[in-house]
Formats: C-alpha cells, structure tokens, sequence
C-alpha cells in the first residue's frame, strides 16, 4: 500500500469540483460569541501529495462539526480560499447556543454532521461515515474523507485534523462506458458506512468502531456519468473512502452505466483498508452484459460481420427450422433466427460448426427457453471462446464442450444436477470453473486434462464422483464442503493431478475422508468453510 502523504484533504483544489453549500441569510440569533479555530494537518507526513504532484487542499465551502469545550455540536465554515492548506473557521449560529456538559478541550469532526455527539465522560463521539460518496476526478469526493481533532486544552484553539479511515482505489476502464456509480461490499458482510463512533486524545490518531446498525455497503455517485478509460493503462480512477476493515473474504464491486447496465466483480482474497494508507487494485475490465435472444432466436460470433457460419447439420433443434442467418450491428452477433421457439437441442448441434470461408464459432448465447442438451452440442469447436447458456438449462448429454481447446470460462446454471461424461474433456484453457450448488453428480472425465484449472470447490450436495473426473487437471487445491465425503466410483478421480494437491475438508469431517478417501489420506486437510 501506499501512503497517503497528507492525511486530511477536506476537498482538493486539483481533484474534482466540490459542490458550494448555499449560507447566504444565516444570521445569529444571540449574542453569544466564541472565538475563531485554527485548522490545519497534524499527521506525521509533511508532503502534500499522494501521488504525481496531485495537491490536496482545504475548500472555501467546507464546514466542520466542533464541540467547543463542552458537548453541544456547533457548526464552523471555512474562512479562507480554496486551495489554503490551512486557515481559520468561524462559528455559524442558529438559535440559541445554550450551554452542555463541559469537556476542557475541543473536539472537532470534519465533515460537518448535524447529528454528531459526544459524551462528555468517555468523549467518544457518534457521528456517520457516508454511504454514498461523490465522484472526484483522481481523488475522494467533498465530504467523504472523515477526519477528527482534539486540543490540548481549552486555550489550545489549533485543530489538528488527523484522518479516520483509509482509502479504496479501484480502477475500472470498458469500451464505450460512461459509468454512473460503483458499489462497493464485503463478502462477509463487514460494516462499512452508517452509524459509527470515534475516539481520539490529544496527539493520537483517531479510532473508529462500526456501531450494530451500520451499513454494508458505499456508493460512488458519478452524477452526470464518467466516460472510462478503454485499456488498463487508461483505466479510470475511482477512490472510495472506507474505515479501517479487513475484509477476510474479499470484496465485491458493483458498477452501473449511464445506460442502466451492470456489471459485477468479486474478488476472495483479502483486502485490508489501513487508515491513512491507500489500498490500490488492479485495473478491472466493465464488460457489458451479454444481450439475451428470444426463444426463437441463437447470437453467435464468427470473427466476421460479412461471412455468416452456415450449421452442417439443420435437424438438431428440436424440430425448429432456420429461416435467417444474419448479422445484427445492434447486438454485435449472428443471428440465427428460426420458424418457433427452442426447447431442446439435439446431439452434435454445433459439432465442429465451421462454414465454407473457413469462419469457426467463437461464442455463442443460447435462449433461456431451452432446457435440454443431446450429446457432443459443442464438441470439436476448437476456437470457441465463450458460452452463455440458458438459466434453466436442466440436462446435458455427455461430451458437451469436448475438445473446445480456448474455451475459457463457462457458467453452468444452477438448475444442472449432473456434470455427465466427459463433459469438459480436452477443454486445456478452462480456469476459474464453478460447480453449481445444485450438483449432486460428478461423471467419468468431466474436467479430463483441464490443466488450467487449479482450484475447485465441490459443493456440499456432491454425493458422487466417478473415476478419472479431474484426470491430469492443474489442480493444487480441492475444497470439499460436504461433512459426509462424496463417494469415489472407481480409483484415482485426481490422476496425475495429486502431487502437490491438497484436499480440503471441513475439521470435524477430516478422519472421515482419510477413512473413506483412503488413497488421498495424506493430502487431506482440515478447514473452516
């Protein structure tokens, strides 16, 4: 992680508008005085930068919630310009000011919050982190970065605003996508936004806890949209402010475009937010959903937009007929349009599907009216890439994607119970594979020489796996969530994949596999799911 130089960039002069907020007609309503604050930054860090000279600031709009010696939350505005690093804040009356319960220093909490408080014994103070921040260009929005002070005493009027959380910064970048906002949760449900409390003494850095009624989740309001960038290096910054978190299970990042598309990305490993420090990610792709044809209707891709791959075989679709074969530039894809709605496809639909010009499949997107697969469907498509099958698929024969060599990612629905024969034999750039929950069966060679597989999770409902069905995987790490190990039908379904594997089973199950899973005894580990 990098750190962040100056702790406290209230808003910055070079990251992004800050929205002014409207003061005009405050007038005092008593005679009651007090003197101004002196603001300014008190991390350790004397740079004022994060990154590539990008200069954050105080904004001549920013306010400031302050507990002037005693508990009664009163409002401060920025006296100086946009742009000072520091300057002063003066009161801003409304009503009666009253008296509260006396405190002997100042506490301040940036940004302002009308129902932030303190306990004047234990001087935590209640406040809220947003749950939705603003956009700024390479930076934190206005009134995202909360910050606190404290003096040393009541004639100690020079708030030293430290930061209280740490920073998020997901870069997202996509053809064409203007980008209306990101959300962003952990896996495990950590709080993250909402209700919160904060302790600090004079000298120390700010400690905040979530409180039981915080959030989950924070979004980034792009407002009138932002266009990405079209390529990792171009990708576009987001920064999110988080407090202090350790998301054990990773994170999972929801963006929206101006267009109402959504696109998610989870990520398992853990990411710690340190407060104060940013935690950078890797630049993330927006890739649009895939559109979804009607019950008469099959998109595929060729590589071309002139050369249409013409079926050899015709009498596989259950009993549908194709009457047009065209390429549609709304979709991007080939449109395979037929005379009634599919169903079923039968064996070897698409096998080898090639056309004269030479023009092979590369993916394909399957209407979600059709619920039955023969065998071999896409057997022998060497150069398809992608697949989008229909969400209540219920049946595959065997040997679906056999030999599909480039075929990358596949995700089966979770109304499949049977992985049958063979059905990702020879499929060698396969990685990243999830096997549905509602699988009970796995069948003779189904991931045969998936050798870029390397991490599988067999779900609890898994009763049966039969002989050769991870022969010459990749696999370093099976995870077996079941108590009861599944049944081996035959020897040796991890082949010449068990060297360095390691079987991972739930802890109060671990002598069970070694009794039943005798060969790989050795290899089995014990595990908290």
């Amino acid at each position: 992680m990098k750190k962040l130089t100056i702790f406290a960039a209230l808003c910055a002069l070079v990251l992004g508008s800050c929205a002014e907020n409207n003061l005009d007609g405050v007038t005092p309503e008593n005679n009651i005085t007090l003197p101004d604050l002196t603001a300014g930054f008190a991390e350790d860090e004397t740079k004022t930068y994060v990154h590539n000279n990008t200069y954050l600031r105080w904004h001549e709009a920013d306010l400031i919630t302050a507990f002037y010696g005693n508990s009664l939350n009163r409002q401060y505005k920025f006296k100086g310009k946009t742009g000072d690093n520091s300057g002063t804040f003066s009161l801003i009356p409304s009503g009666e000011l009253g008296t509260g319960n006396d405190l002997g220093a100042i506490y301040a909490v940036y940004p302002y919050d009308e129902n932030a408080g303190i306990n004047d014994e234990t001087r935590v103070i209640s406040l809220t982190l947003p749950a939705t921040q603003t956009y700024a260009e390479n930076s934190f929005g206005k009134g995202a970065n909360t910050m606190i002070a404290v003096t040393e005493n009541l004639e100690d009027t020079f708030l030293g605003f430290k930061n209280a959380c740490g920073y998020l910064k997901l870069k997202l970048y996509g053809e064409d996508v203007t980008l209306a906002s990101v959300e962003v949760k952990g896996n495990n449900g950590e709080k993250i936004a909402g209700s919160a409390t904060a302790t600090m003494e004079f000298g120390g850095v700010p400690t905040l806890t979530m409180s039981a009624d915080a959030t989950t989740t924070v979004t980034l309001d792009c407002s009138e949209g932002v266009v990405l960038g079209t390529s990792a290096e171009t990708a576009t910054e987001l920064w999110i402010v988080l407090p202090e978190t350790t998301f054990e299970g990773g994170i999972t990042i929801t963006a929206t475009d101006t267009e109402g598309k959504v696109f998610e990305k989870s990520t398992t490993k853990t990411v710690a937010i340190v407060r104060n420090e940013i935690q950078p990610m890797a630049a993330i792709e927006f890739v649009k959903p895939l559109p979804i044809p009607a019950n008469n209707e099959i998109f595929y891709t060729n590589g071309s937009t002139t050369s249409a791959t013409i079926p050899y075989r015709t009498d596989c679709f259950g009993g549908a007929n194709i009457v047009s074969n065209t390429y549609d530039e709304k979709v991007k894809s080939w449109v395979l349009k037929f005379d009634k709605d599919l169903t079923s496809l039968g064996d070897q639909a698409f096998y080898a599907w090639t056309s004269a010009n030479e023009r092979p499949l590369t993916g394909i997107i399957l209407p979600n009216s059709i619920t039955s697969f023969g065998d071999q469907v896409f057997c022998g498509c060497g150069e398809l890439v992608s697949v989008k099958l229909p969400d209540g698929l219920m049946t595959m024969g065997s040997s679906t994607f056999q030999s599909c060599g480039q075929l990358q990612e596949v995700v089966l629905p979770n109304t499949i119970t049977t992985i049958p024969y063979q059905t990702f034999y020879y499929c060698a750039d396969l990685t990243n594979f999830v096997i549905p929950e509602g699988v009970t069966t796995i069948g003779s060679g189904a991931f045969y020489y998936c050798e870029s597989i390397t991490s599988i999770v067999i779900p609890k409902n898994v009763n049966s796996i039969d002989y050769n069905s991870f022969h010459y995987c990749g696999l370093k790490s099976v995870y077996c969530e079941s108590t009861t190990p599944p049944t081996l039908q035959g020897p040796r379904p991890f082949r010449y994949c068990d060297y360095y594997m390691e079987i991972y089973v739930p802890r109060e199950s671990v002598s069970l596999y070694q009794d039943s899973w005798e060969e790989y005894s050795n290899k089995i580990v014990g595990y908290d799911f």
